[in-house]
This record gives C-alpha cells, structure tokens and sequence, in this order.
C-alpha cells in the first residue's frame, strides 16, 4: 500500500487473487501488508468491509486500538518489525 497516494488502496500482489475473496470457517484468509511512504509521517489503519448472507459491516484493522504508523526514510536508516518477530531490528538484517 502506497501511503504517498493521494488516496492510498490496498491492492493485491501481482502472483495473488483480486478483490473479493470468499472466505469460510474452515477456510480463513491471511492478509500480509505492505505499508510504506517515502515521504512522509503516516498514522493508518485498515477498514474491512464483510458481508455474510444479509448480515454486513465493516472491522477495523489497528494496532490495539490505535492507528499504524509508517515513516518515510530520508537519510535515516529503516527499521521493520518482522512476522513471528519479538522487536524491530534493522532494515534488511533478517532472512
């Protein structure tokens, strides 16, 4: 997801399915994002939209109740919290 957007969308990987999927108890979906900027101090979240039969709404995507948060690099160095990880290491160090 491309947060410099001027309306940033998630959009599916080029190998991966499009919008909609279908989903079931015994078939959940896993979601990966990728979320950067290069130039600016991003505070986001994701919105689910769902339906099931008649019933429908949508589920918020957060960090505990608080938005994500995404910085452009500049001349920092970057850092990344990787999946299964216990804490941000620097950009790049993990296989």
């Amino acid at each position: 997801m491309a947060l410099d957007a001027a309306r940033p969308a998630v959009v599916p990987a080029p190998d991966q399915p499009d919008f909609p999927f279908k989903v079931s108890e015994s078939e959940p979906e896993v979601f990966y994002v990728k979320a950067d900027t290069s130039a600016y101090d991003v505070s986001w979240c994701l919105e689910l939209s769902w339906s099931s039969g008649s019933r429908h709404g949508t589920l918020t995507i957060d960090h505990n109740g608080k938005p994500f948060r995404t910085s452009g690099l500049g001349a920092r160095p970057g850092y990344e919290f990787p999946l299964g990880g216990d804490g941000w290491v620097r950009a790049g160090t993990t296989s």
